[in-house]
């Protein structure tokens, strides 16, 4: 995740940003925690669309590592999976970017997302960060992960209708409104 997330500063350096509001997704959560730690004085906010929190939240990245070696997951389990996918009409639009993201990058960085998250610290992390976050679930998702209520807690949180994980492909409409709000009011 740190990794990740000094390119990521380094490309928003070089082209030159100098505020930024961050909307991770999923497992971009704890690397824009990451982000947000080594950038704080430039940041103005964080959407955060159901970003892993904690060991419950990374079911697919621990299945991933537990299932296959590095080896297995890269020459053989992935691109099967990416098929799978691209099959699925319910998958289709998640094969786009799970293909983008390759064989590589999605087993190590499930490697380092199961180590992150079983230390339960990520809810803490953006406490301190002291700027404002928005948590965003999808309506479909209501109830499901631990997540929720640890976030809930200290945040303010909206339910995207319609939605599920992908909540800004699932009804983006509704998603880019409360994002909009939420930068409108920062």
């Amino acid at each position: 995740m740190r990794a990740q997330a000094e390119a990521l500063k380094k490309l928003i350096d070089n082209v030159g940003i100098d505020e930024v509001v961050l909307m991770p997704h999923s497992m971009g959560g704890p690397v824009a925690v990451e982000l947000a730690e080594i950038m704080s004085k430039r940041l103005r906010g964080i959407v955060y669309a159901e970003g892993n929190v904690d060991f419950g939240d990374c079911f697919f990245s621990n299945w991933i590592i537990t299932k296959y070696t590095y080896d297995q997951w890269v020459n053989e389990a992935f691109p099967k999976l990416l098929e799978k996918y691209k099959n699925d009409p319910a998958q289709v639009k998640y094969a786009v970017s799970f293909g983008k993201a390759g064989a590589v990058s999605t087993y190590r960085s499930s490697v380092d997302l199961v180590a992150v998250s079983k230390k339960d610290d990520i809810v803490e992390r953006l406490v301190a960060l002291r700027v404002p976050i928005l948590a965003v679930f999808g309506e479909k998702n209501r109830g499901r992960f631990a997540s929720e209520k640890k976030l809930g807690e200290v945040f303010p949180l909206v339910f995207i209708p319609d939605a599920a994980h992908s909540m800004m492909t699932d009804n983006p409409d509704s998603f880019y409104y409360e994002v909009a709000k939420f930068v409108a009011n920062i």
